[in-house]
This record gives C-alpha cells, sequence and structure tokens, in this order.
C-alpha cells in the first residue's frame, strides 16, 4: 500500500479571497499542471514557487484538474479589524466552470437568463437593473457557499437594498443579507456595492435543493430556471440608479473556515496597528477534507460584512494531495 503524500504551501495572501482576478489562475493557492506539476500565482512574486502571473513556465501548461483532499491547515490573519466587525476566514477550492453558471433575474415576469459572460475575465455582465426587484441568480450542480465578483462599476443609489434567497422545496426562500456569513451587498445608499471584490459568502440551507429534484417546489423557481441545480438570488428591492457591473465571477466551497458573524467571526476585539500577536490565531483541521469537484485552492480573509477586512498580508499554510478519488 502506498503511503498518502501531501504537498505544502505556504504562502502570503495580500486580498480578502480572489482579488480583481477571477476566471484567471492569477492568486489561485494551488492549480495542477502537466506533470503534476504546482502552481501557485499572484500572491507575491518573491515567494519561492509562485508565479505573479498566469502565464505558466516554460514547456508547462496550467489545467483545471478537479479533486482536492486537505491535510493541515492554518490560516494567520495579520490585518486590522474593527471591534464590531469580526473576521471570517477559510479555506477550500474554486468550483469548475461546467458545473455552474449565473445570469440576470428579471422580477416582472419571473425570467431567469444566463449570461456566460459571468464566467469571463475580460466581458461585462450586470448584476441588476434600474428597476426594482430585478437582480442576478448563481446556480451549481454541487453545494457551494461562497460567490467572488470583480466590481469593476459600483452600485449607486439613495436608498438601495438587497435581499438574498436560495431554492427551497417552498420556492425561493428569502434571507436577510445581514445574517450572511460575509456580504458586500448589505449597506443601503450611497456607493453601496464600490468598484474591487464583492464577496457572498453563507452557511448552505439545510433545506436547500436542486431544481427539478423531487423535494424541489411544484411550482417551480421561474422562467428558463435549468433543472438539477442549487440556486442562489440577490434581488435590489429598492432599485440603483447606477447598477453594478462585473466583470468576471467564480463560485467556491470553502471547507474549513472559522465561525460566522454571529460569534463575532474569528476575532471581535479591535486592532489599529501592525501588531498583530492577539490576531495570530489559526484555524485548523485535522481530519482530511476531500472535495472532488475543485479545481483549484482559495483561502478567504473577511470582515463579517462590508468590503474591509485584509490589510497587509494574511498567510495560508497547509497540507493538502490532488486528483482524488
Amino acid at each position: 500500500m502506498k503511503p498518502i503524500r501531501y504537498r505544502s504551501i505556504n504562502s502570503t495572501q495580500t486580498y480578502r479571497c480572489r482579488g480583481a482576478y477571477q476566471q484567471t489562475a492569477i492568486g489561485l493557492l494551488n492549480m495542477v499542471g502537466m506533470g503534476g506539476s504546482i502552481f501557485g500565482g499572484g500572491l507575491s512574486a518573491s515567494l519561492s514557487g509562485q508565479i505573479a502571473t498566469s502565464t505558466p513556465e516554460s514547456g508547462q501548461i496550467l489545467s483545471r484538474v478537479s479533486g482536492f483532499s486537505f491535510g493541515f491547515v492554518q490560516l494567520t490573519v495579520r490585518n486590522a479589524i474593527a471591534a464590531a466587525s469580526g473576521l471570517v476566514a477559510g479555506i477550500g477550492v474554486r468550483v469548475q466552470n461546467d458545473l455552474w453558471q449565473a445570469g440576470s433575474w428579471t422580477n416582472a415576469t419571473t425570467t431567469y437568463a444566463r449570461n456566460a459572460n459571468f464566467q469571463a475575465s475580460t466581458s461585462t455582465a450586470a448584476l441588476s437593473t434600474t428597476t426594482a426587484n430585478d437582480g442576478f441568480v448563481v446556480f451549481s450542480s454541487v453545494p457551494f457557499n461562497l460567490v467572488s465578483l470583480n466590481v469593476t462599476t459600483a452600485e449607486i443609489g439613495a436608498a438601495v437594498t438587497h435581499d438574498f434567497a436560495y431554492t427551497s422545496p417552498a420556492g425561493w426562500t428569502t434571507v436577510a443579507t445581514t445574517a450572511l456569513t460575509v456580504s458586500d451587498f448589505s449597506a443601503t445608499g450611497g456607493v453601496v456595492v464600490p468598484a474591487g471584490e464583492a464577496l457572498l459568502m453563507f452557511d448552505p440551507p439545510s433545506d436547500w435543493v436542486q431544481t427539478g429534484s423531487a423535494q424541489a417546489a411544484a411550482a417551480g423557481y421561474g422562467t428558463g430556471v435549468p433543472n438539477g441545480y442549487y440556486g442562489i438570488r440577490v434581488r435590489t428591492p429598492v432599485a440603483p440608479t447606477t447598477a453594478a457591473v462585473v466583470t468576471g465571477a467564480e463560485i467556491g466551497l470553502i471547507a474549513i473556515q472559522s465561525p460566522g458573524p454571529g460569534a463575532g467571526g474569528l476575532f471581535t476585539t479591535a486592532s489599529t496597528g501592525p501588531d498583530m500577536t492577539a490576531m495570530y490565531s489559526p484555524v485548523l483541521s485535522s481530519a482530511e477534507t476531500q472535495i472532488t469537484y475543485g479545481d483549484g485552492i482559495i483561502a478567504v480573509f473577511s470582515a463579517a460584512s462590508g468590503t474591509g477586512g485584509v490589510g497587509f498580508g494574511n498567510s495560508v499554510d497547509c497540507a493538502f494531495r490532488v486528483g482524488v478519488d
């Protein structure tokens, strides 16, 4: 019997999760290349074994191979946070593109329209319209709990609000965005969703069902909705005057994470400077965690609400193996 062989990562991450690099190899903690070579990316050009762009080294090709198994994991937070905001940290995988899709939601006709631009790094897609209750939807054939968006046009409006819903046996079930683990869609008024990385992170609901399944709502979830997918929907009950536009999106499953905002996040005391002694706290997993449908390893460091959360270099240390059964 061959022993289980783990590879290791020890890297610094300077953005909340994916930064502005959705749908690229930049910033992934791991991606498998031809011949089993391991590529990091975008974390620090000076780190041994890391690359700062998505261009592979000579003679090697990046490949979106699925399947990771985690052993030891430690995440160290070094940035300042507000006293009451807390901070959420976790590690998991990016879900490969052929397992999910996203598009627009037109509430007047309860219509979903897929938009392939969500899965492109150079094309744009709107997150809503200037009509109340329009928005966007994400569908995945596998469970997920993270959406990362590269917002290139900020959402603006005097009194904009959002709601979050998921596919339950009763139809679309709405949850307040403030109840999510991380939500950049909770603010009201002004520049609601600023340019930059916007995150949605949540605990998968216990009654989350796939569309078209035996447990799904008999009335369905709207026109154009595909069968066999877990869905989430974000709408603007009070519409913006300028809708947010994204250039690239990704979804992921964060399998090993700190407590959510109900427990104050990972940390609850204020820290205003570079002395992070009190915040040097790991998130650990002693048991192996397998995620067979991930094509890259990602980590998230984020304040429990709002777009703050990353200061000057959080670190990731983990052991993993690839190509799990």
